[in-house]
């Protein structure tokens, strides 16, 4: 998980802060409920998981995946760039093969750098060599399965 902003940090003048407008400015909570608020990491596997359910219906299935990523994203706190980090940490962890995951195991992971730089000493194994870049096919199976969907 990305560490909090530290505040007056150069890196954080430097890149700036998300904007925020006034209907996203954090309002005085119900510590109760603020208690119950999932952590960012379970907020991120919750939102990873979500499957919609009928009963719910569309708009308050929209509104709980909102909810649960701004849980995980927590925009008030991370400026656009830790954001896009974590996000990019995150679809960079979902395509590294199981063996060299494996490695990783156990590690406190916060951003893809170090991520590089714990995996930059293991001794590659040729044996898993696959395709160097699939994303065009599943984009374009992704793009399919919408077009698909709308007809």
């Amino acid at each position: 998980m990305l560490a909090e902003p530290v505040p007056d940090a150069p890196e954080q003048e430097q890149f700036g802060a998300v904007k925020l407008e006034e209907e996203d400015l954090p309002v005085e909570e119900d510590p109760v409920r603020a208690e119950a608020r999932p952590r960012p990491e379970v907020a991120h596997q919750l939102f990873r998981c979500f499957q919609y359910q009928e009963d719910m219906g569309p708009r308050a299935s929209l509104g709980r995946l909102r909810e649960l990523c701004n849980h995980w994203l927590r925009p008030a706190l991370h400026t656009k760039k830790q954001i896009l980090e974590l996000l990019v940490l995150e679809q960079f962890l979902s395509v590294l093969p199981p063996h060299v995951l494996s490695r990783l195991q156990g590690q406190p992971l916060r951003d893809g750098e170090e991520v590089v730089q714990l995996l930059e000493g293991v001794p590659r194994d040729s044996s898993h060599v696959g395709p160097l870049d699939l994303g065009a096919e599943c984009l374009t199976r992704r793009i399919l399965k919408l077009k698909n969907l709308r007809r």
